[in-house]
């Protein structure tokens, strides 16, 4: 029984041997009792480590804390836990990684595996497009502004002259948003300014800034008028911006003379603002991509109303850089309902 044992262990040694992410088994006390030859070089360890705290392994005190706060959050249950980190072994070597934790049930026993996945290439190249997305987005903004400052020149009467200030307001919106996602992409070098003001100001300057839209339309922004406020801390551009992008959507994509519905309402220590249309809807199949920037549903149908899909991609990324949320819930040809989630001012 023992040799069985012994055999399934080294052929398990072996498959983990051979894939090139790292990986180390620790129990339940947080000590070492595995690693494969990558967390091997990775780590420089030998069979001196077996039995050792992780602590004395991995020096990185985040990726210490997320393996503690793994093993509190999936002590009844089994789930993966990720989280992903800038890797700083010794001054000689560093990456990007994407940290793994599991849980496994064995021989009786509950062990957990942490994989170490080097990520530095895909981070490299996210850089690189982001880069590119800037400098072509800034380069483009110099000649579109010229055209406009063209068009002044150019009698009203003239038909294409409208044409022209629309579709290049329409190109100055674009390159807007990806000098936006580019930058919210970009935690560093995004600093938001957070102040306090009460959810019903936040509704009315956001319904305010789309109100035009909804007019072309004839449709009617319902807001409600008795809702005991909360009061948040937000940056205040930046939450107007993901409302009144959610607005604008269902501003696009309802019929003429409909109704949009804002409900208010809290739970818990969170401010839920549910926008509700009852619009085109989008498929069920499509609602796990609209978060992808530059997803589009049915890009032909898309195309008519504009757009290159970043809306809710900017939407997401304000939202996680105040600790907030965002559900959709939509069915074809009945509507959409989107809820936000936003941390209440205590």
């Amino acid at each position: 029984m023992m040799k069985k044992i012994n055999t399934s262990i080294n052929d398990l040694k072996s498959v983990l041997d051979t894939i090139q992410s790292g990986v180390i088994s620790i129990n339940k006390d947080k000590f070492l009792i595995f690693y494969n030859d990558k967390a091997k070089r990775i780590f420089s360890l030998s069979e001196a480590f077996i039995g050792k705290p992780i602590s004395g392994i991995v020096r990185n005190p985040k990726i210490l804390n997320f393996i503690e706060q793994s093993m509190k959050a999936i002590e009844n249950q089994n789930e993966i836990k990720t989280f992903e980190e800038d890797f700083f072994i010794d001054a000689s070597q560093s990456f990007d990684a994407k940290v793994t934790f599991l849980k496994v049930e064995a021989s009786a026993k509950t062990k957990y595996l942490i994989v170490f996945n080097d990520i530095s290439s895909i981070t490299q190249a996210q850089n690189s497009q982001r880069e590119f997305v800037e400098n072509v987005s800034h380069e483009l903004r110099t000649p579109i502004t010229s055209i406009l400052a063209a068009t002044e020149t150019i009698p009203t009467e003239t038909p294409f002259r409208d044409i022209i200030i629309r579709q290049s307001l329409r190109m100055n919106e674009i390159i807007d948003d990806l000098l936006q996602l580019s930058m919210l992409e970009n935690n560093s070098d995004f600093n938001i300014h957070k102040e306090e003001i009460s959810l019903s100001d936040l509704i009315l300057f956001s319904v305010e800034s789309v109100k035009h839209l909804a007019d072309k339309k004839n449709i009617d922004i319902e807001q409600p008028k008795d809702f005991n406020c909360c009061n948040l801390k937000v940056d205040i551009s930046l939450i107007q911006n993901a409302l009144s992008n959610i607005l604008k959507n269902a501003i696009m994509y309802s019929n003429q003379n409909s109704k949009i519905n804002i409900i208010l309402s809290s739970q818990k220590d969170s401010c839920i603002i549910e926008i509700i249309d009852n619009g085109k809807g989008i498929k069920k199949e499509n609602i796990k991509n609209i978060f992808n920037r530059f997803f589009r549903e049915e890009s032909s149908r898309s195309r008519d109303y504009g757009g290159l899909g970043l809306g809710l991609p900017i939407v997401k990324k304000i939202l996680n850089l105040h600790n907030g949320d965002i559900t959709i819930h939509s069915e074809i040809d009945k509507g959409t309902s989107v809820k936000i989630f936003l941390p209440i001012q205590m």
